[in-house]
């Protein structure tokens, strides 16, 4: 359980955890959490000797934070760097080429049959990982509060999400290979994605819900088919249904 370190007044944000997991993911999730919130030092005890290990390929999608004080069942992270100012939408932007690139990733591995790219595919996921969580730190610790900046907040959860989705795809095509059905909603999935993101003050909102609604249909009709069916098709349900509800966000900024 967490102890907090703020109960006297400092301008430095600290935290105490202890770790008794040794999974990536959960220790990721848990310390993402109080990195986005704004703390600036971590005191991690832990149980296991492995989890410095984890940290240290945590610490690589943390922007700004660096392991000190190593000890064999502790250690701190601190941050190294001072947000004094932030261009949200040029790290938004890179979030949107990032998926671009895991998009042509698994086109590429489908159209060539080879799926030899997994080590890739995480790098790329963990790139869009450690954009969502700059922007959100950032907002947070510059109060970055106005229509024009936090609506950032939920887009970078939007696309890390979708990354997140894009990684499943992949894991799922190295257990089964795809339908070409499947493989033509996938390429509509990804041209949506990429109309909707990439012309965010061209496209028209109306245009792009009715295409929406037209995909969505067209996708649980596949998924009524006893041969098309896969958690390939949910998962680009899933990217179409997230990628929509960032129409509200994208509006507000663009008032």
């Amino acid at each position: 359980m967490p102890s907090s370190g703020n109960d006297v007044p400092t301008a430095i944000k600290k935290i105490a955890i202890t770790l008794e997991s040794t999974d990536y993911n959960t220790i990721r999730s848990y310390i993402g959490g109080f990195y986005r919130a704004g703390y600036d030092e971590i005191q991690i005890n832990f149980i296991n000797s492995k989890t410095i290990q984890i940290l240290h390929k945590i610490i690589d999608s943390l922007e700004g934070f660096d392991i000190f004080d190593i000890k064999k069942d502790s250690c701190i992270i601190k941050s190294i760097l001072q947000i004094n100012e932030i261009n949200v939408r040029s790290h938004f932007l890179k979030m949107i080429y990032t998926i671009t690139v895991l998009q042509e990733t698994i086109m590429d591995s489908i159209k060539n049959k080879k799926y030899n790219t997994k080590n890739e595919i995480f790098e790329l996921r963990n790139k869009t990982l450690k954009q969502r969580d700059f922007i959100c730190r950032s907002l947070i610790q510059l109060k970055l509060l106005d229509t024009s900046h936090f609506p950032y907040y939920q887009l970078s959860f939007n696309l890390w999400t979708i990354a997140r989705n894009y990684s499943n795809i992949y894991d799922a095509l190295l257990r089964k290979q795809i339908t070409q059905k499947n493989k033509y909603f996938l390429e509509k999935t990804n041209k949506f994605f990429q109309d909707f993101f990439n012309r965010i003050k061209e496209h028209s909102h109306s245009n792009m819900h009715n295409h929406y609604k037209s995909l969505i249909k067209e996708g649980i009709k596949l998924m009524s088919e006893k041969n098309e069916a896969s958690i390939i098709l949910s998962y680009c349900i899933n990217i179409l249904m997230i990628t929509q509800s960032s129409n509200s966000q994208i509006l507000i900024i663009n008032l």
